[in-house]
């Protein structure tokens, strides 16, 4: 173990001679392809005391190579033992460690991802306790949680939903099948307290620990998009996402967390309901946006609103009254929407574009069909065009400079005027 440490500081140095440090690399990837290096690896990972991190972060690399390119050369034996260290690690570090810091955030998410690779294995027919097993690890005999290991749970939560649900990264045909596998499983209990844990750590921690709090929100809306919304979209969690709204230090993240609900891929007369029941214009009235970060991201919230009320106003299926309540809706989120629009930071403006494109599309239709526009309708397109002429001029105080080159903000701004 200790030839491992060494040949990593070695690879790693930028002052080791360059034969030295060939051959550093070489004993590395010897034992990330070796059929043992993983056992050197995890031991190594959890010695004390600790090796450096570089080399702990190594050990976990070869770790998840085993586990993602060659789990079928592990017996059960070797599995069980890859648990139970795991397992062992986790109450030592996260749960009994009281006098030393956190590990450090890329060794908490390299640890994560590596359980990550071993759930999609073992769950549910191997080690059908998972979820129960980590958050019995997670909670204090008196009912609250330990703050490191709630840390660790929200990050190993965030690492199973970037591996059994992004759409984004190619899959094979058998890890698609598995991953809904495991989904359905999920469905069938332990997503119900996964959830419902979430929201102890997000009202436990929101005011002592807040960096728990946004990764209890992260999750919330990371996972809407295939777990039940009956567990987010219910007084008692809504109420809290409201209120967080107020709250500096997760505002941003409580509105990220509402438009990933907003988002959720649902038939359009649910979805018009869920958004009636929301109300964000009235939560966006009550809302201080005197900050200009926070501001944007009450931008995005409300193109979120409005593209999913645009869709559903376009979708030919829904009854005429329904799509005239998106449209009373698509007003009432207007004074936002030009707000926003015209807002002195070009990152809010455009926060709001597609929702601005949605409007002319929907009135271009509507034109096209000889349907005329009615006078509030009118109006919201002469603010519109006012808004966009306004933006469009250039700041008084702009210098016209003869340099052959453009300024940076220059160029940004002709392709914001585009």
């Amino acid at each position: 173990m200790d030839q491992i440490e060494q040949a990593v500081i070695c690879a790693l140095d930028p002052h080791v001679d360059p034969n030295l440090k060939a051959q550093a690399n070489a004993y590395c990837e010897q034992i990330k392809n070796s059929i043992d290096g993983w056992q050197l690896c995890l031991q190594l990972f959890i010695k004390e005391p600790k090796v450096v991190a570089q080399a702990r972060f190594f050990a976990l690399q070869v770790l998840e190579n085993t586990l993602q390119n060659r789990y079928d050369s592990l017996d059960a034996n070797a599995v069980d033992y890859i648990e139970r260290t795991m397992m062992e690690y986790l109450q030592r570090e996260f749960v009994d460690n009281t006098e030393t810091g956190s590990e450090e955030t890329y060794i908490r998410n390299k640890a994560a991802q590596s359980l990550t690779l071993l759930f999609a294995h073992v769950y549910p027919n191997g080690w059908p306790s998972f979820f129960k097993d980590i958050m019995a690890l997670a909670r204090t005999s008196t009912g609250t949680s330990h703050a490191k290991a709630a840390d660790f749970f929200l990050r190993l939560c965030i690492s199973i939903d970037e591996e059994i649900a992004r759409m984004d990264i190619p899959r094979h045909r058998d890890q698609v099948v598995r991953n809904t596998n495991i989904k359905d499983y999920m469905r069938l209990g332990d997503i119900q307290l996964v959830a419902a844990y979430w929201f102890e750590l997000l009202q436990e921690f929101r005011a002592q620990n807040p960096s728990i709090a946004q990764l209890a929100l992260k999750n919330i809306g990371a996972y809407i998009a295939w777990m039940d919304i009956s567990l987010v979209v219910n007084d008692q969690v809504m109420n809290a996402l409201y209120e967080l709204l107020s709250d500096t230090n997760l505002r941003i993240p409580a509105c990220e967390c509402l438009a990933d609900i907003a988002s959720k891929g649902m038939m359009p007369m649910d979805k018009l309901n869920m958004i009636q029941m929301l109300n964000i214009t009235d939560t966006l009235g009550r809302l201080d946006l005197s900050d200009p970060e926070f501001v944007e991201s009450a931008a995005r919230l409300t193109n979120v609103m409005g593209i999913e009320l645009c869709k559903i106003n376009m979708d030919t299926t829904i009854p005429s009254d329904a799509k005239l309540t998106s449209w009373t809706l698509i007003e009432q989120l207007s004074p936002y929407l030009l707000k926003f629009l015209a807002d002195e930071y070009d990152d809010t403006t455009t926060a709001v574009f597609p929702f601005v494109n949605d409007i002319l599309t929907i009135l271009k239709k509507q034109k096209k069909n000889m349907q005329p526009l009615s006078q509030a309708q009118r109006e919201l397109l002469g603010s519109l065009l006012n808004v966009i002429i306004q933006k469009m001029k250039y700041n008084e105080e702009t210098e016209w400079g003869a340099d052959d080159d453009e300024p940076e903000e220059e160029v940004l701004f002709a392709e914001l005027r585009k």
